[in-house]
């Protein structure tokens, strides 16, 4: 055909010379392109050489259908797909524009990096000898005003009937116009048969890909087309539906889309990645990606609104980095009660392993030169001549220049011995860990209504009812409930805290406390009635009546930090300052709102403190 084209070029008119070309480039494309493929394929089996060829990687497939294997194929894909496009595409162009609303990667910016470092990769703008040039525009839209983004905590996302129940609930109360996004076709399928006849009886269309016989631009077409019909879509529909208005206002996705940890992934990820942390941080980004992609679907132009859902409680927040500004995130917390009417959210909220936090710091110390002696008591401060000159103990006597007296709750003790009385008390708080729950996502932690007579902040509302955030059993054994559940990373969940002020100080945890601090718990957080307790333990929080520590050199050589009813803030800061007061130099900050000599209540037994 190239003769016919080159030696009847002045009789052939420009249909046929069209239709040639046409099929030339065909063959080329299928034979000059394919056949050396898969000569090199057959050529690697025959060398059998134990060395993988670092350009592609190659597997065996087998195709099955009702339990008897149909097709077996020999498998090649490039590790790197922008090899054969540079070659194809970008070479012989004069020029190339490419364009995504998510080719940037945010993650990449919280961490340090470029976030145009991933499109270069996957473009093969990485390889190019001049480097490409990279502009980001921001979006025009009001993401915080018009989108809402749910994670769902409460759905089994193994369980086809849990998501299906999920999905009908969120459809039927959009009213239609809704999306279901999922990363396996037998998932689709199996919620689809479980939705489409919830949804006909409310006279809502259902479609599917890999269900109805239509390809995915003739579904995506109807969906578009009928205001309130709900489509449910794979890969193909995540990534390439335009749907601006009302036929799109909800976007419900399965689980979280990473990805799937085959061998043309593997090579990847190790191609672009790398061994552990970098590999890793290869696969955060396409999740993120793909979140990013599924996202942009939902709000095509300025007036459009619409609610994205995630169904899947194990998503890690970092993989919402993705989401443009303005969309924030929000988890639903399933423990908590039905008739709930209004909360507030603090996105800055955190929890620490308190035991990690404090073993860190003595680390630090003891590489800073410090020496740490454990289980080691002290009976009393020394004073000689008007200065404390150091301590007694179960191992005997330690003298020093300086001796700090961080002793919280039993520092109080401890000043009696030289004749200081020290206005600091003892609030015990008893809890109780439940045994590990996955399955329930409380992140980072949640107060209930109870809590709130302790702070001041709420105190002082013009709308404060006392009456509405106590309890009658309060008042009945003398204990006040600091209402709150947490969770650690191991699934545990903590759940706190019955407060009341022993005579004494006692670490055991009391049946009438535990009792009341679980009442409040099964009342206000019923989805956690059914857990197992694991064990209970009671810890001891120093104050003072005015919630500030005492920081201050009361009489030479002894060095008081005590009374730090926010101890994890304030005390790393605390440590500054007396090792300043103890170098005898300037404070960094005032401290006359934390001298010893302040007007302070001295605390007495039964008596309730409020921050």
């Amino acid at each position: 055909m190239e003769d016919i084209l080159d030696d009847e070029a002045a009789e052939l008119d420009s249909g046929v010379r069209a239709r040639i070309e046409g099929a030339l480039r065909g063959l080329d494309r299928r034979a000059r392109m394919t056949l050396p493929g898969w000569r090199a394929m057959l050529a690697a089996l025959e060398e059998a050489s134990d060395e993988p060829d670092p350009d592609f990687v190659d597997w065996l497939s087998a195709e099955a259908a009702f339990g008897r294997i149909q097709d077996v194929a020999l498998c090649r894909h490039w590790i790197d797909p922008t090899v054969p496009l540079e070659a194809a595409v970008i070479m012989p162009a004069h020029g190339v524009l490419v364009t995504s609303a998510t080719l940037t990667d945010p993650g990449a910016v919280e961490d340090g990096g470029d976030p145009f470092d991933a499109a270069r990769v996957r473009t093969g703008a990485a390889r190019l000898i001049e480097p490409a040039r990279t502009l980001k525009v921001e979006s025009p839209f009001d993401y915080a005003a018009n989108s809402r983004v749910l994670v769902v905590t409460d759905v089994g996302k193994d369980d086809p009937r849990q998501t299906a129940a999920a999905m009908r609930e969120l459809f039927l109360a959009a009213g239609g116009g809704a999306l279901g996004l999922f990363t396996a076709i037998r998932r689709l399928k199996a919620v689809y048969e479980r939705l489409g006849p919830e949804l006909a009886k409310a006279g809502i269309p259902l479609y599917a890909q890999h269900v109805d016989p239509l390809e995915v631009g003739a579904l995506v077409d109807v969906f578009r087309a009928e205001r309130d019909s709900c489509l449910l879509g794979t890969d193909a529909v995540r990534d390439g539906v335009d749907v601006p208005g009302r036929s799109l206002r909800l976007l419900a996705f399965d689980r979280a889309p990473w990805p799937r940890p085959d061998l043309l992934h593997r090579a990847r990820r190790q191609r672009f990645g790398g061994e552990g942390a970098a590999g890793r941080a290869w696969d955060d980004a396409l999740a993120r990606g793909r979140i990013a992609q599924a996202f942009g679907r939902l709000i095509r132009r300025a007036d459009d609104r619409g609610v994205f859902v995630m169904l899947d409680a194990a998503t890690p927040t970092r993989l919402f980095a993705a989401l443009p500004p303005g969309a924030e995130v929000r988890r639903m917390v399933e423990p908590i009660r039905e008739d709930v009417l209004g909360a507030s959210f603090c996105p800055a909220d955190a929890c620490i392993n308190t035991p990690l936090l404090v073993r860190s710091f003595a680390e630090g110390a003891r590489q800073a030169g410090a020496e740490i002696r454990e289980g080691v008591g002290v009976t009393r401060l020394i004073e000689e001549g008007g200065r404390v000159v150091g301590v007694e103990t179960s191992e005997g006597r330690f003298e020093a220049d300086a001796v700090v007296l961080g002793a919280g709750a039993w520092a109080r003790k401890l000043a009696d011995t030289v004749g200081i009385q020290l206005a600091v008390g003892g609030e015990r708080l008893q809890v109780a860990a439940t045994v590990p729950v996955p399955e329930i996502k409380v992140e980072p932690l949640v107060y209930g209504p109870l809590v709130t007579k302790q702070y001041r902040l709420f105190r002082d509302l013009p709308s404060w009812d006392a009456a509405h955030f106590t309890e009658p059993y309060e008042d009945e054994a003398n204990i006040e409930v600091l209402e709150l559940i947490s969770q650690r990373r191991n699934g545990e969940i903590l759940m706190g805290c019955a407060m009341d002020y022993p005579d004494e100080i006692d670490l055991r945890p009391t049946v009438e406390g535990l009792a009341r601090s679980l009442q409040s718990i099964v009342q206000d957080f019923p989805g956690l009635r059914g857990v197992a307790v694991d064990r209970v333990w009671a810890g001891i929080l120093p104050f003072t009546s005015d919630t500030a520590p005492i920081i201050d050199e009361p009489i030479p050589g002894l060095f008081l930090g005590s009374g730090h009813v926010y101890g994890n803030a304030a005390g790393p800061m605390t440590g500054k300052l007396i090792t300043q007061l103890i170098m005898e130099q300037e404070p960094e900050i005032a401290l006359d709102e934390v001298r010893f000599d302040r007007a302070l209540e001295m605390p007495g037994a039964g008596v309730a403190v409020r921050w």
